[in-house]
């Protein structure tokens, strides 16, 4: 039997519904999708992070499936000691899982040449070439498909993808009472479902990410420094809002000496009657205040916002004293003796 993987990425939630089935007929694959699990892209990215990290253990693999070739007419392999020990110490990982599926169902297929031939006695004679011929076949299986699974552009936005080509995959229709829903089959080794995140994470411009507070990856924009587990969330929000405490006034003290500042030059001008005799030269004064006080104000939010120190705001305010006193000093000097 063959095992049929489907997939459904929900990108709006950032999820993927993984199901697989042993059997290609509507009875068993509606039993699949009806238990699909669910991910999230963090939990993929973590997987694919683990597999990137295991090619000895994909090379063992594949040793296995060579050595189980040359005994006898071939034995039957079983990997599952393999993926559970794996699994005991790293979890679950739907990528290791799916290449020693993909392998395993290549190796049983090809070694019936061997263990169930049509002519035995052909087979036998042939036994050293039909063996060098499936051994080819695994090493190319793995060469190929751990290139290809184990890119890590597609989960970097910076990154360009290997160049390789995949057979479009079909859609399995699920439709129960009122809900529908569409599912893409894939090769067990997930090759499509990576190909189509990576889209994803390349147009949103998503890269690997370590959480501040749980430490543990994720996938986010470059500005983002919390997972969307709802414990980093939560304790993000309160480090936001104490820094917003802790630095709200320091931010107001730094705008208001500015403030005072812009009204004290403002001052000297009307004492001077400068509003009155040189009406346009105050306008270009006040223009350039309110200007500068848009920008003190909209630097101030942002800085409260995400919780930044104060140096960018009191640097502007500086700069900005010395621009309004330059301002008011050369208005001074043009018009006070008219």
């Amino acid at each position: 039997m063959k095992t049929v993987t489907i997939y459904r990425i929900n990108e709006t939630d950032r999820t993927i519904d993984i199901a697989q089935s042993v059997n290609q007929d509507n009875e068993s694959v509606r039993a699949a999708i009806l238990n699909a699990r669910t991910f999230t892209f963090d939990e993929i990215l973590r997987q694919h992070l683990a597999f990137c990290d295991k090619e000895a253990l994909v090379e063992n693999c594949r040793n296995r499936f060579l050595s189980a070739l040359h005994i006898g007419r071939s034995v039957p392999v079983n990997a599952d000691d393999m993926l559970a020990g794996f699994t005991a110490e790293n979890g679950e990982n739907i990528f290791l899982r799916g290449m020693m599926t993909a392998a395993h169902e290549l190796y049983d297929g090809e070694r019936t040449a061997l263990s169930t031939p049509n002519d035995v006695l052909l087979a036998t004679l042939n036994k050293s070439r039909i063996q060098a011929e499936i051994s080819a076949k695994i090493n190319t299986f793995f060469d190929s498909n751990f290139a290809a699974v184990g890119d890590a552009a597609y989960f970097e936005c910076g990154q360009k993808l290997n160049a390789f080509s995949v057979i479009p995959s079909e859609t399995v229709i699920f439709c129960d009472d009122y809900t529908f829903s569409a599912f893409r089959v894939c090769d067990n080794c997930l090759t499509n479902l990576l190909f189509e995140l990576g889209q994803i994470v390349h147009r949103n411009a998503l890269s690997p990410r370590k959480c501040g507070f749980c430490g543990k990856m994720f996938l986010g924009i470059e500005e983002e420094v919390c997972c969307r587990q709802a414990s980093c969330q939560a304790a993000h929000k309160e480090q936001k809002e104490a820094i917003y405490k802790e630095h709200t006034e320091e931010y107001s003290q730094i705008k208001r000496t500015y403030d005072a500042f812009v009204r004290r030059y403002d001052g000297y001008l009307k004492a001077a009657g400068i509003n009155a005799r040189c009406p346009a030269e105050y306008d270009e004064f006040c223009q350039a205040k309110e200007v500068r006080k848009a920008e003190m104000n909209s630097l101030k939010k942002r800085l409260i916002r995400n919780g930044l120190p104060t140096d960018e705001l009191y640097e502007m305010g500086e700069k900005f004293k010395a621009e309004i006193r330059a301002i008011a000093e050369g208005i001074m000097e043009k018009c006070g003796n008219k």
